[in-house]
């Protein structure tokens, strides 16, 4: 008699999942004697989400599920690939003016949303009217400004004047200032700014596009699925979206589940999920000795894993106890230990990680190594009071993650500093940075960091303070966001780089946060599933789910 997989703890949360695996029929691989389950090409795709979702509304902050969501059920303009590369992803091609000033776009022909109607320049032109809005979409400040932005905004304009659509396939935009970078900025951004249907949504006050229940169902896109049934807490289920271009998804449904990483384990395995993201650097050998019927794909992070400091609190306002918690803490240890080597450590605890030219002048930053004698040294200079407990917000799920926050938490001990875990979820996160109370730091992860160098401007700008923005640190340093804009509008590369080199100084003597360590994308699958392309960025890693397709 087989020994069952799933632990009695389980059996709640995984009974729905088990009963549709039945849509697998025959196929579903049930048997763990069968390697990577049966050969017949099963209709129904079963994957993990990474995360919970709380809404699949792009103006509202970020999470990494609801981005996976996206990439199975809308499309950006422009995106990036799995090699990092900047892509036409409704976008067929690009040209930017030699000047700096004007971008002009032409989408893939015949493109077509899931209830057929035509996808056109016009709900290009819609959507990046709202995602330049900063009343309602937390991106717009990510962006570079385009003309009559500001007069939209303020309301003495019912239209952006910088966008124009020649005809329905082109969409002409005009830039505020050069901004030889602005396609990048806008592929950073894929996950946060699907194109939506302006004949659904066109006549929505954008005040109430937060709240539009569109967003709670998703009844039309134009991904390769199209959204049936979400139960939260437990999975997506997706059908195919018949519209969708080329021959369809390899797949006739798809359903997302979200499960924890011994589910999601038990459940390749037995085979009612063919596809795992993330996975963690223990289960990577797991899956390899499950034989030749698993693969397991492995590419390097996008970007790190932070504890991201709340600088509205006065217990971190000084500089030199940041510096000593960076010090203080084992990252290398945590990246060996804990990830089996299955990441990498920025010793000048700088978040970009790209491009190469952008970091290339960094040789002369401060390199945080492991060293606690540095660490109580900063503390003594800056008059550390060691009764002071600081609140570490984290949001628990994720092994490899929840391993590394207790050992912050004993590292932290072991130089005078008192940590107090309390876990969370994105919610009540996101609820309590709105206040900046209540903490002194926060576990968060996701992002891009390797497309263009002001993809970090967000998070530490002045102007971008959260809700407007990304930086739910409120880190504020006089003169950055003057070298942010330096840096955006210069169009030559070495003069770039040494304006982002001032920038990575200032964060490097003044940390915002400690980058932990990047974690490589893992994902374990099985082998009959082809055209997997995994994304450093975990929020991406279904960027291409539409070519997937189960070969016997």
């Amino acid at each position: 008699m087989k020994r069952s997989l799933f632990p009695a703890k389980l059996a709640v949360a995984t009974a729905g999942a088990v009963m549709l695996a039945g849509c697998f029929g025959g196929s579903s691989g049930s048997d763990a004697d069968s390697a990577g389950g049966s050969a017949a090409a099963p209709t129904v795709l079963n994957v993990t989400l990474s995360a919970e979702s709380d809404d699949f509304n792009p103006f509202l902050p970020s999470q990494i599920g609801k981005g996976q969501m996206f990439d199975a059920t809308q499309t950006p303009l422009v995106g990036t690939d799995d090699q990092g590369q900047v892509i036409g992803r409704l976008a067929d091609s690009w040209e930017i003016a030699p000047d700096g000033l004007t971008v002009t776009v032409v989408v893939k022909p015949d493109l077509t949303w899931s209830d057929g109607e035509p996808l056109t320049s016009a709900d290009v032109a819609f959507s990046f009217t709202r995602y330049l809005d900063g009343r309602i979409s937390p991106v717009a400040s990510r962006l570079g400004a385009v003309q009559g932005q500001a007069e939209y905004v303020d309301g003495a304009a019912d239209t952006i004047a910088g966008i124009a659509t020649p005809d329905e396939s082109t969409i002409v935009f005009t830039l505020a200032a050069p901004n030889g970078a602005w396609v990048n900025q806008v592929a950073s951004l894929d996950k946060f700014m699907p194109i939506l249907p302006e004949h659904v949504l066109g006549d929505v006050d954008p005040a109430a596009l937060p709240d539009d229940d569109f967003f709670a169902t998703l009844p039309v896109g134009s991904g390769p699925f199209v959204l049936e049934e979400w139960q939260p807490g437990q999975y997506a289920h997706l059908v195919a979206n018949e519209n969708w271009r080329g021959e369809g998804p390899g797949f006739e449904e798809l359903f997302m589940r979200v499960l924890d990483s011994d589910a999601a384990m038990a459940q390749l395995r037995t085979g009612e999920t063919q596809f795992v993201s993330p996975l963690t650097a223990p289960d990577k050998g797991a899956v390899e000795d499950l034989g030749d019927g698993y693969a397991v794909a492995s590419v390097p992070g996008v970007a790190p894993q932070v504890m991201q400091f709340n600088l509205a609190d006065p217990a971190l306002a000084d500089a030199r106890v940041r510096q000593a918690i960076a010090y203080a803490v084992d990252r290398e240890g945590i990246c060996t230990t804990v990830l089996a080597g299955e990441c990498s450590v920025a010793k000048d605890n700088i978040r970009q990680l790209g491009p190469e030219w952008a970091l290339s002048q960094n040789g002369d930053l401060i390199q945080y190594d492991f060293d606690p004698d540095k660490a109580r040294e900063l503390l003594a200079e800056a008059g550390w009071d060691p009764s002071t407990t600081l609140v570490l917000l984290h949001r628990p799920g994720q092994r490899d993650f929840d391993s590394a926050v207790n050992i912050i938490q004993a590292n932290l001990a072991d130089v005078g500093i008192t940590v107090e875990i309390q876990n969370t979820d994105t919610a009540n996160l996101l609820t309590m940075a709105e206040t900046a109370t209540g903490y002194q730091m926060f576990t968060i992860g996701g992002g891009i960091f390797t497309t263009d160098p002001n993809d970090l401007a967000t998070y530490n700008r002045c102007s971008a303070a959260y809700p407007a923005g990304g930086n739910i640190a409120r880190y504020c340093v006089d003169g950055l966001d003057a070298l942010w804009d330096q840096g955006l509008a210069q169009t030559d590369e070495a003069e770039r780089t040494a304006t982002y080199h001032q920038i990575y100084q200032t964060l490097n003597a003044d940390p915002d946060g400690l980058m932990l360590y990047t974690p490589n994308q893992l994902a374990g699958h099985d082998s009959h599933l082809t055209g997997v392309r995994i994304h450093g960025n975990p929020s991406s890693v279904y960027w291409n789910i539409g070519e997937w397709t189960w070969t016997s």
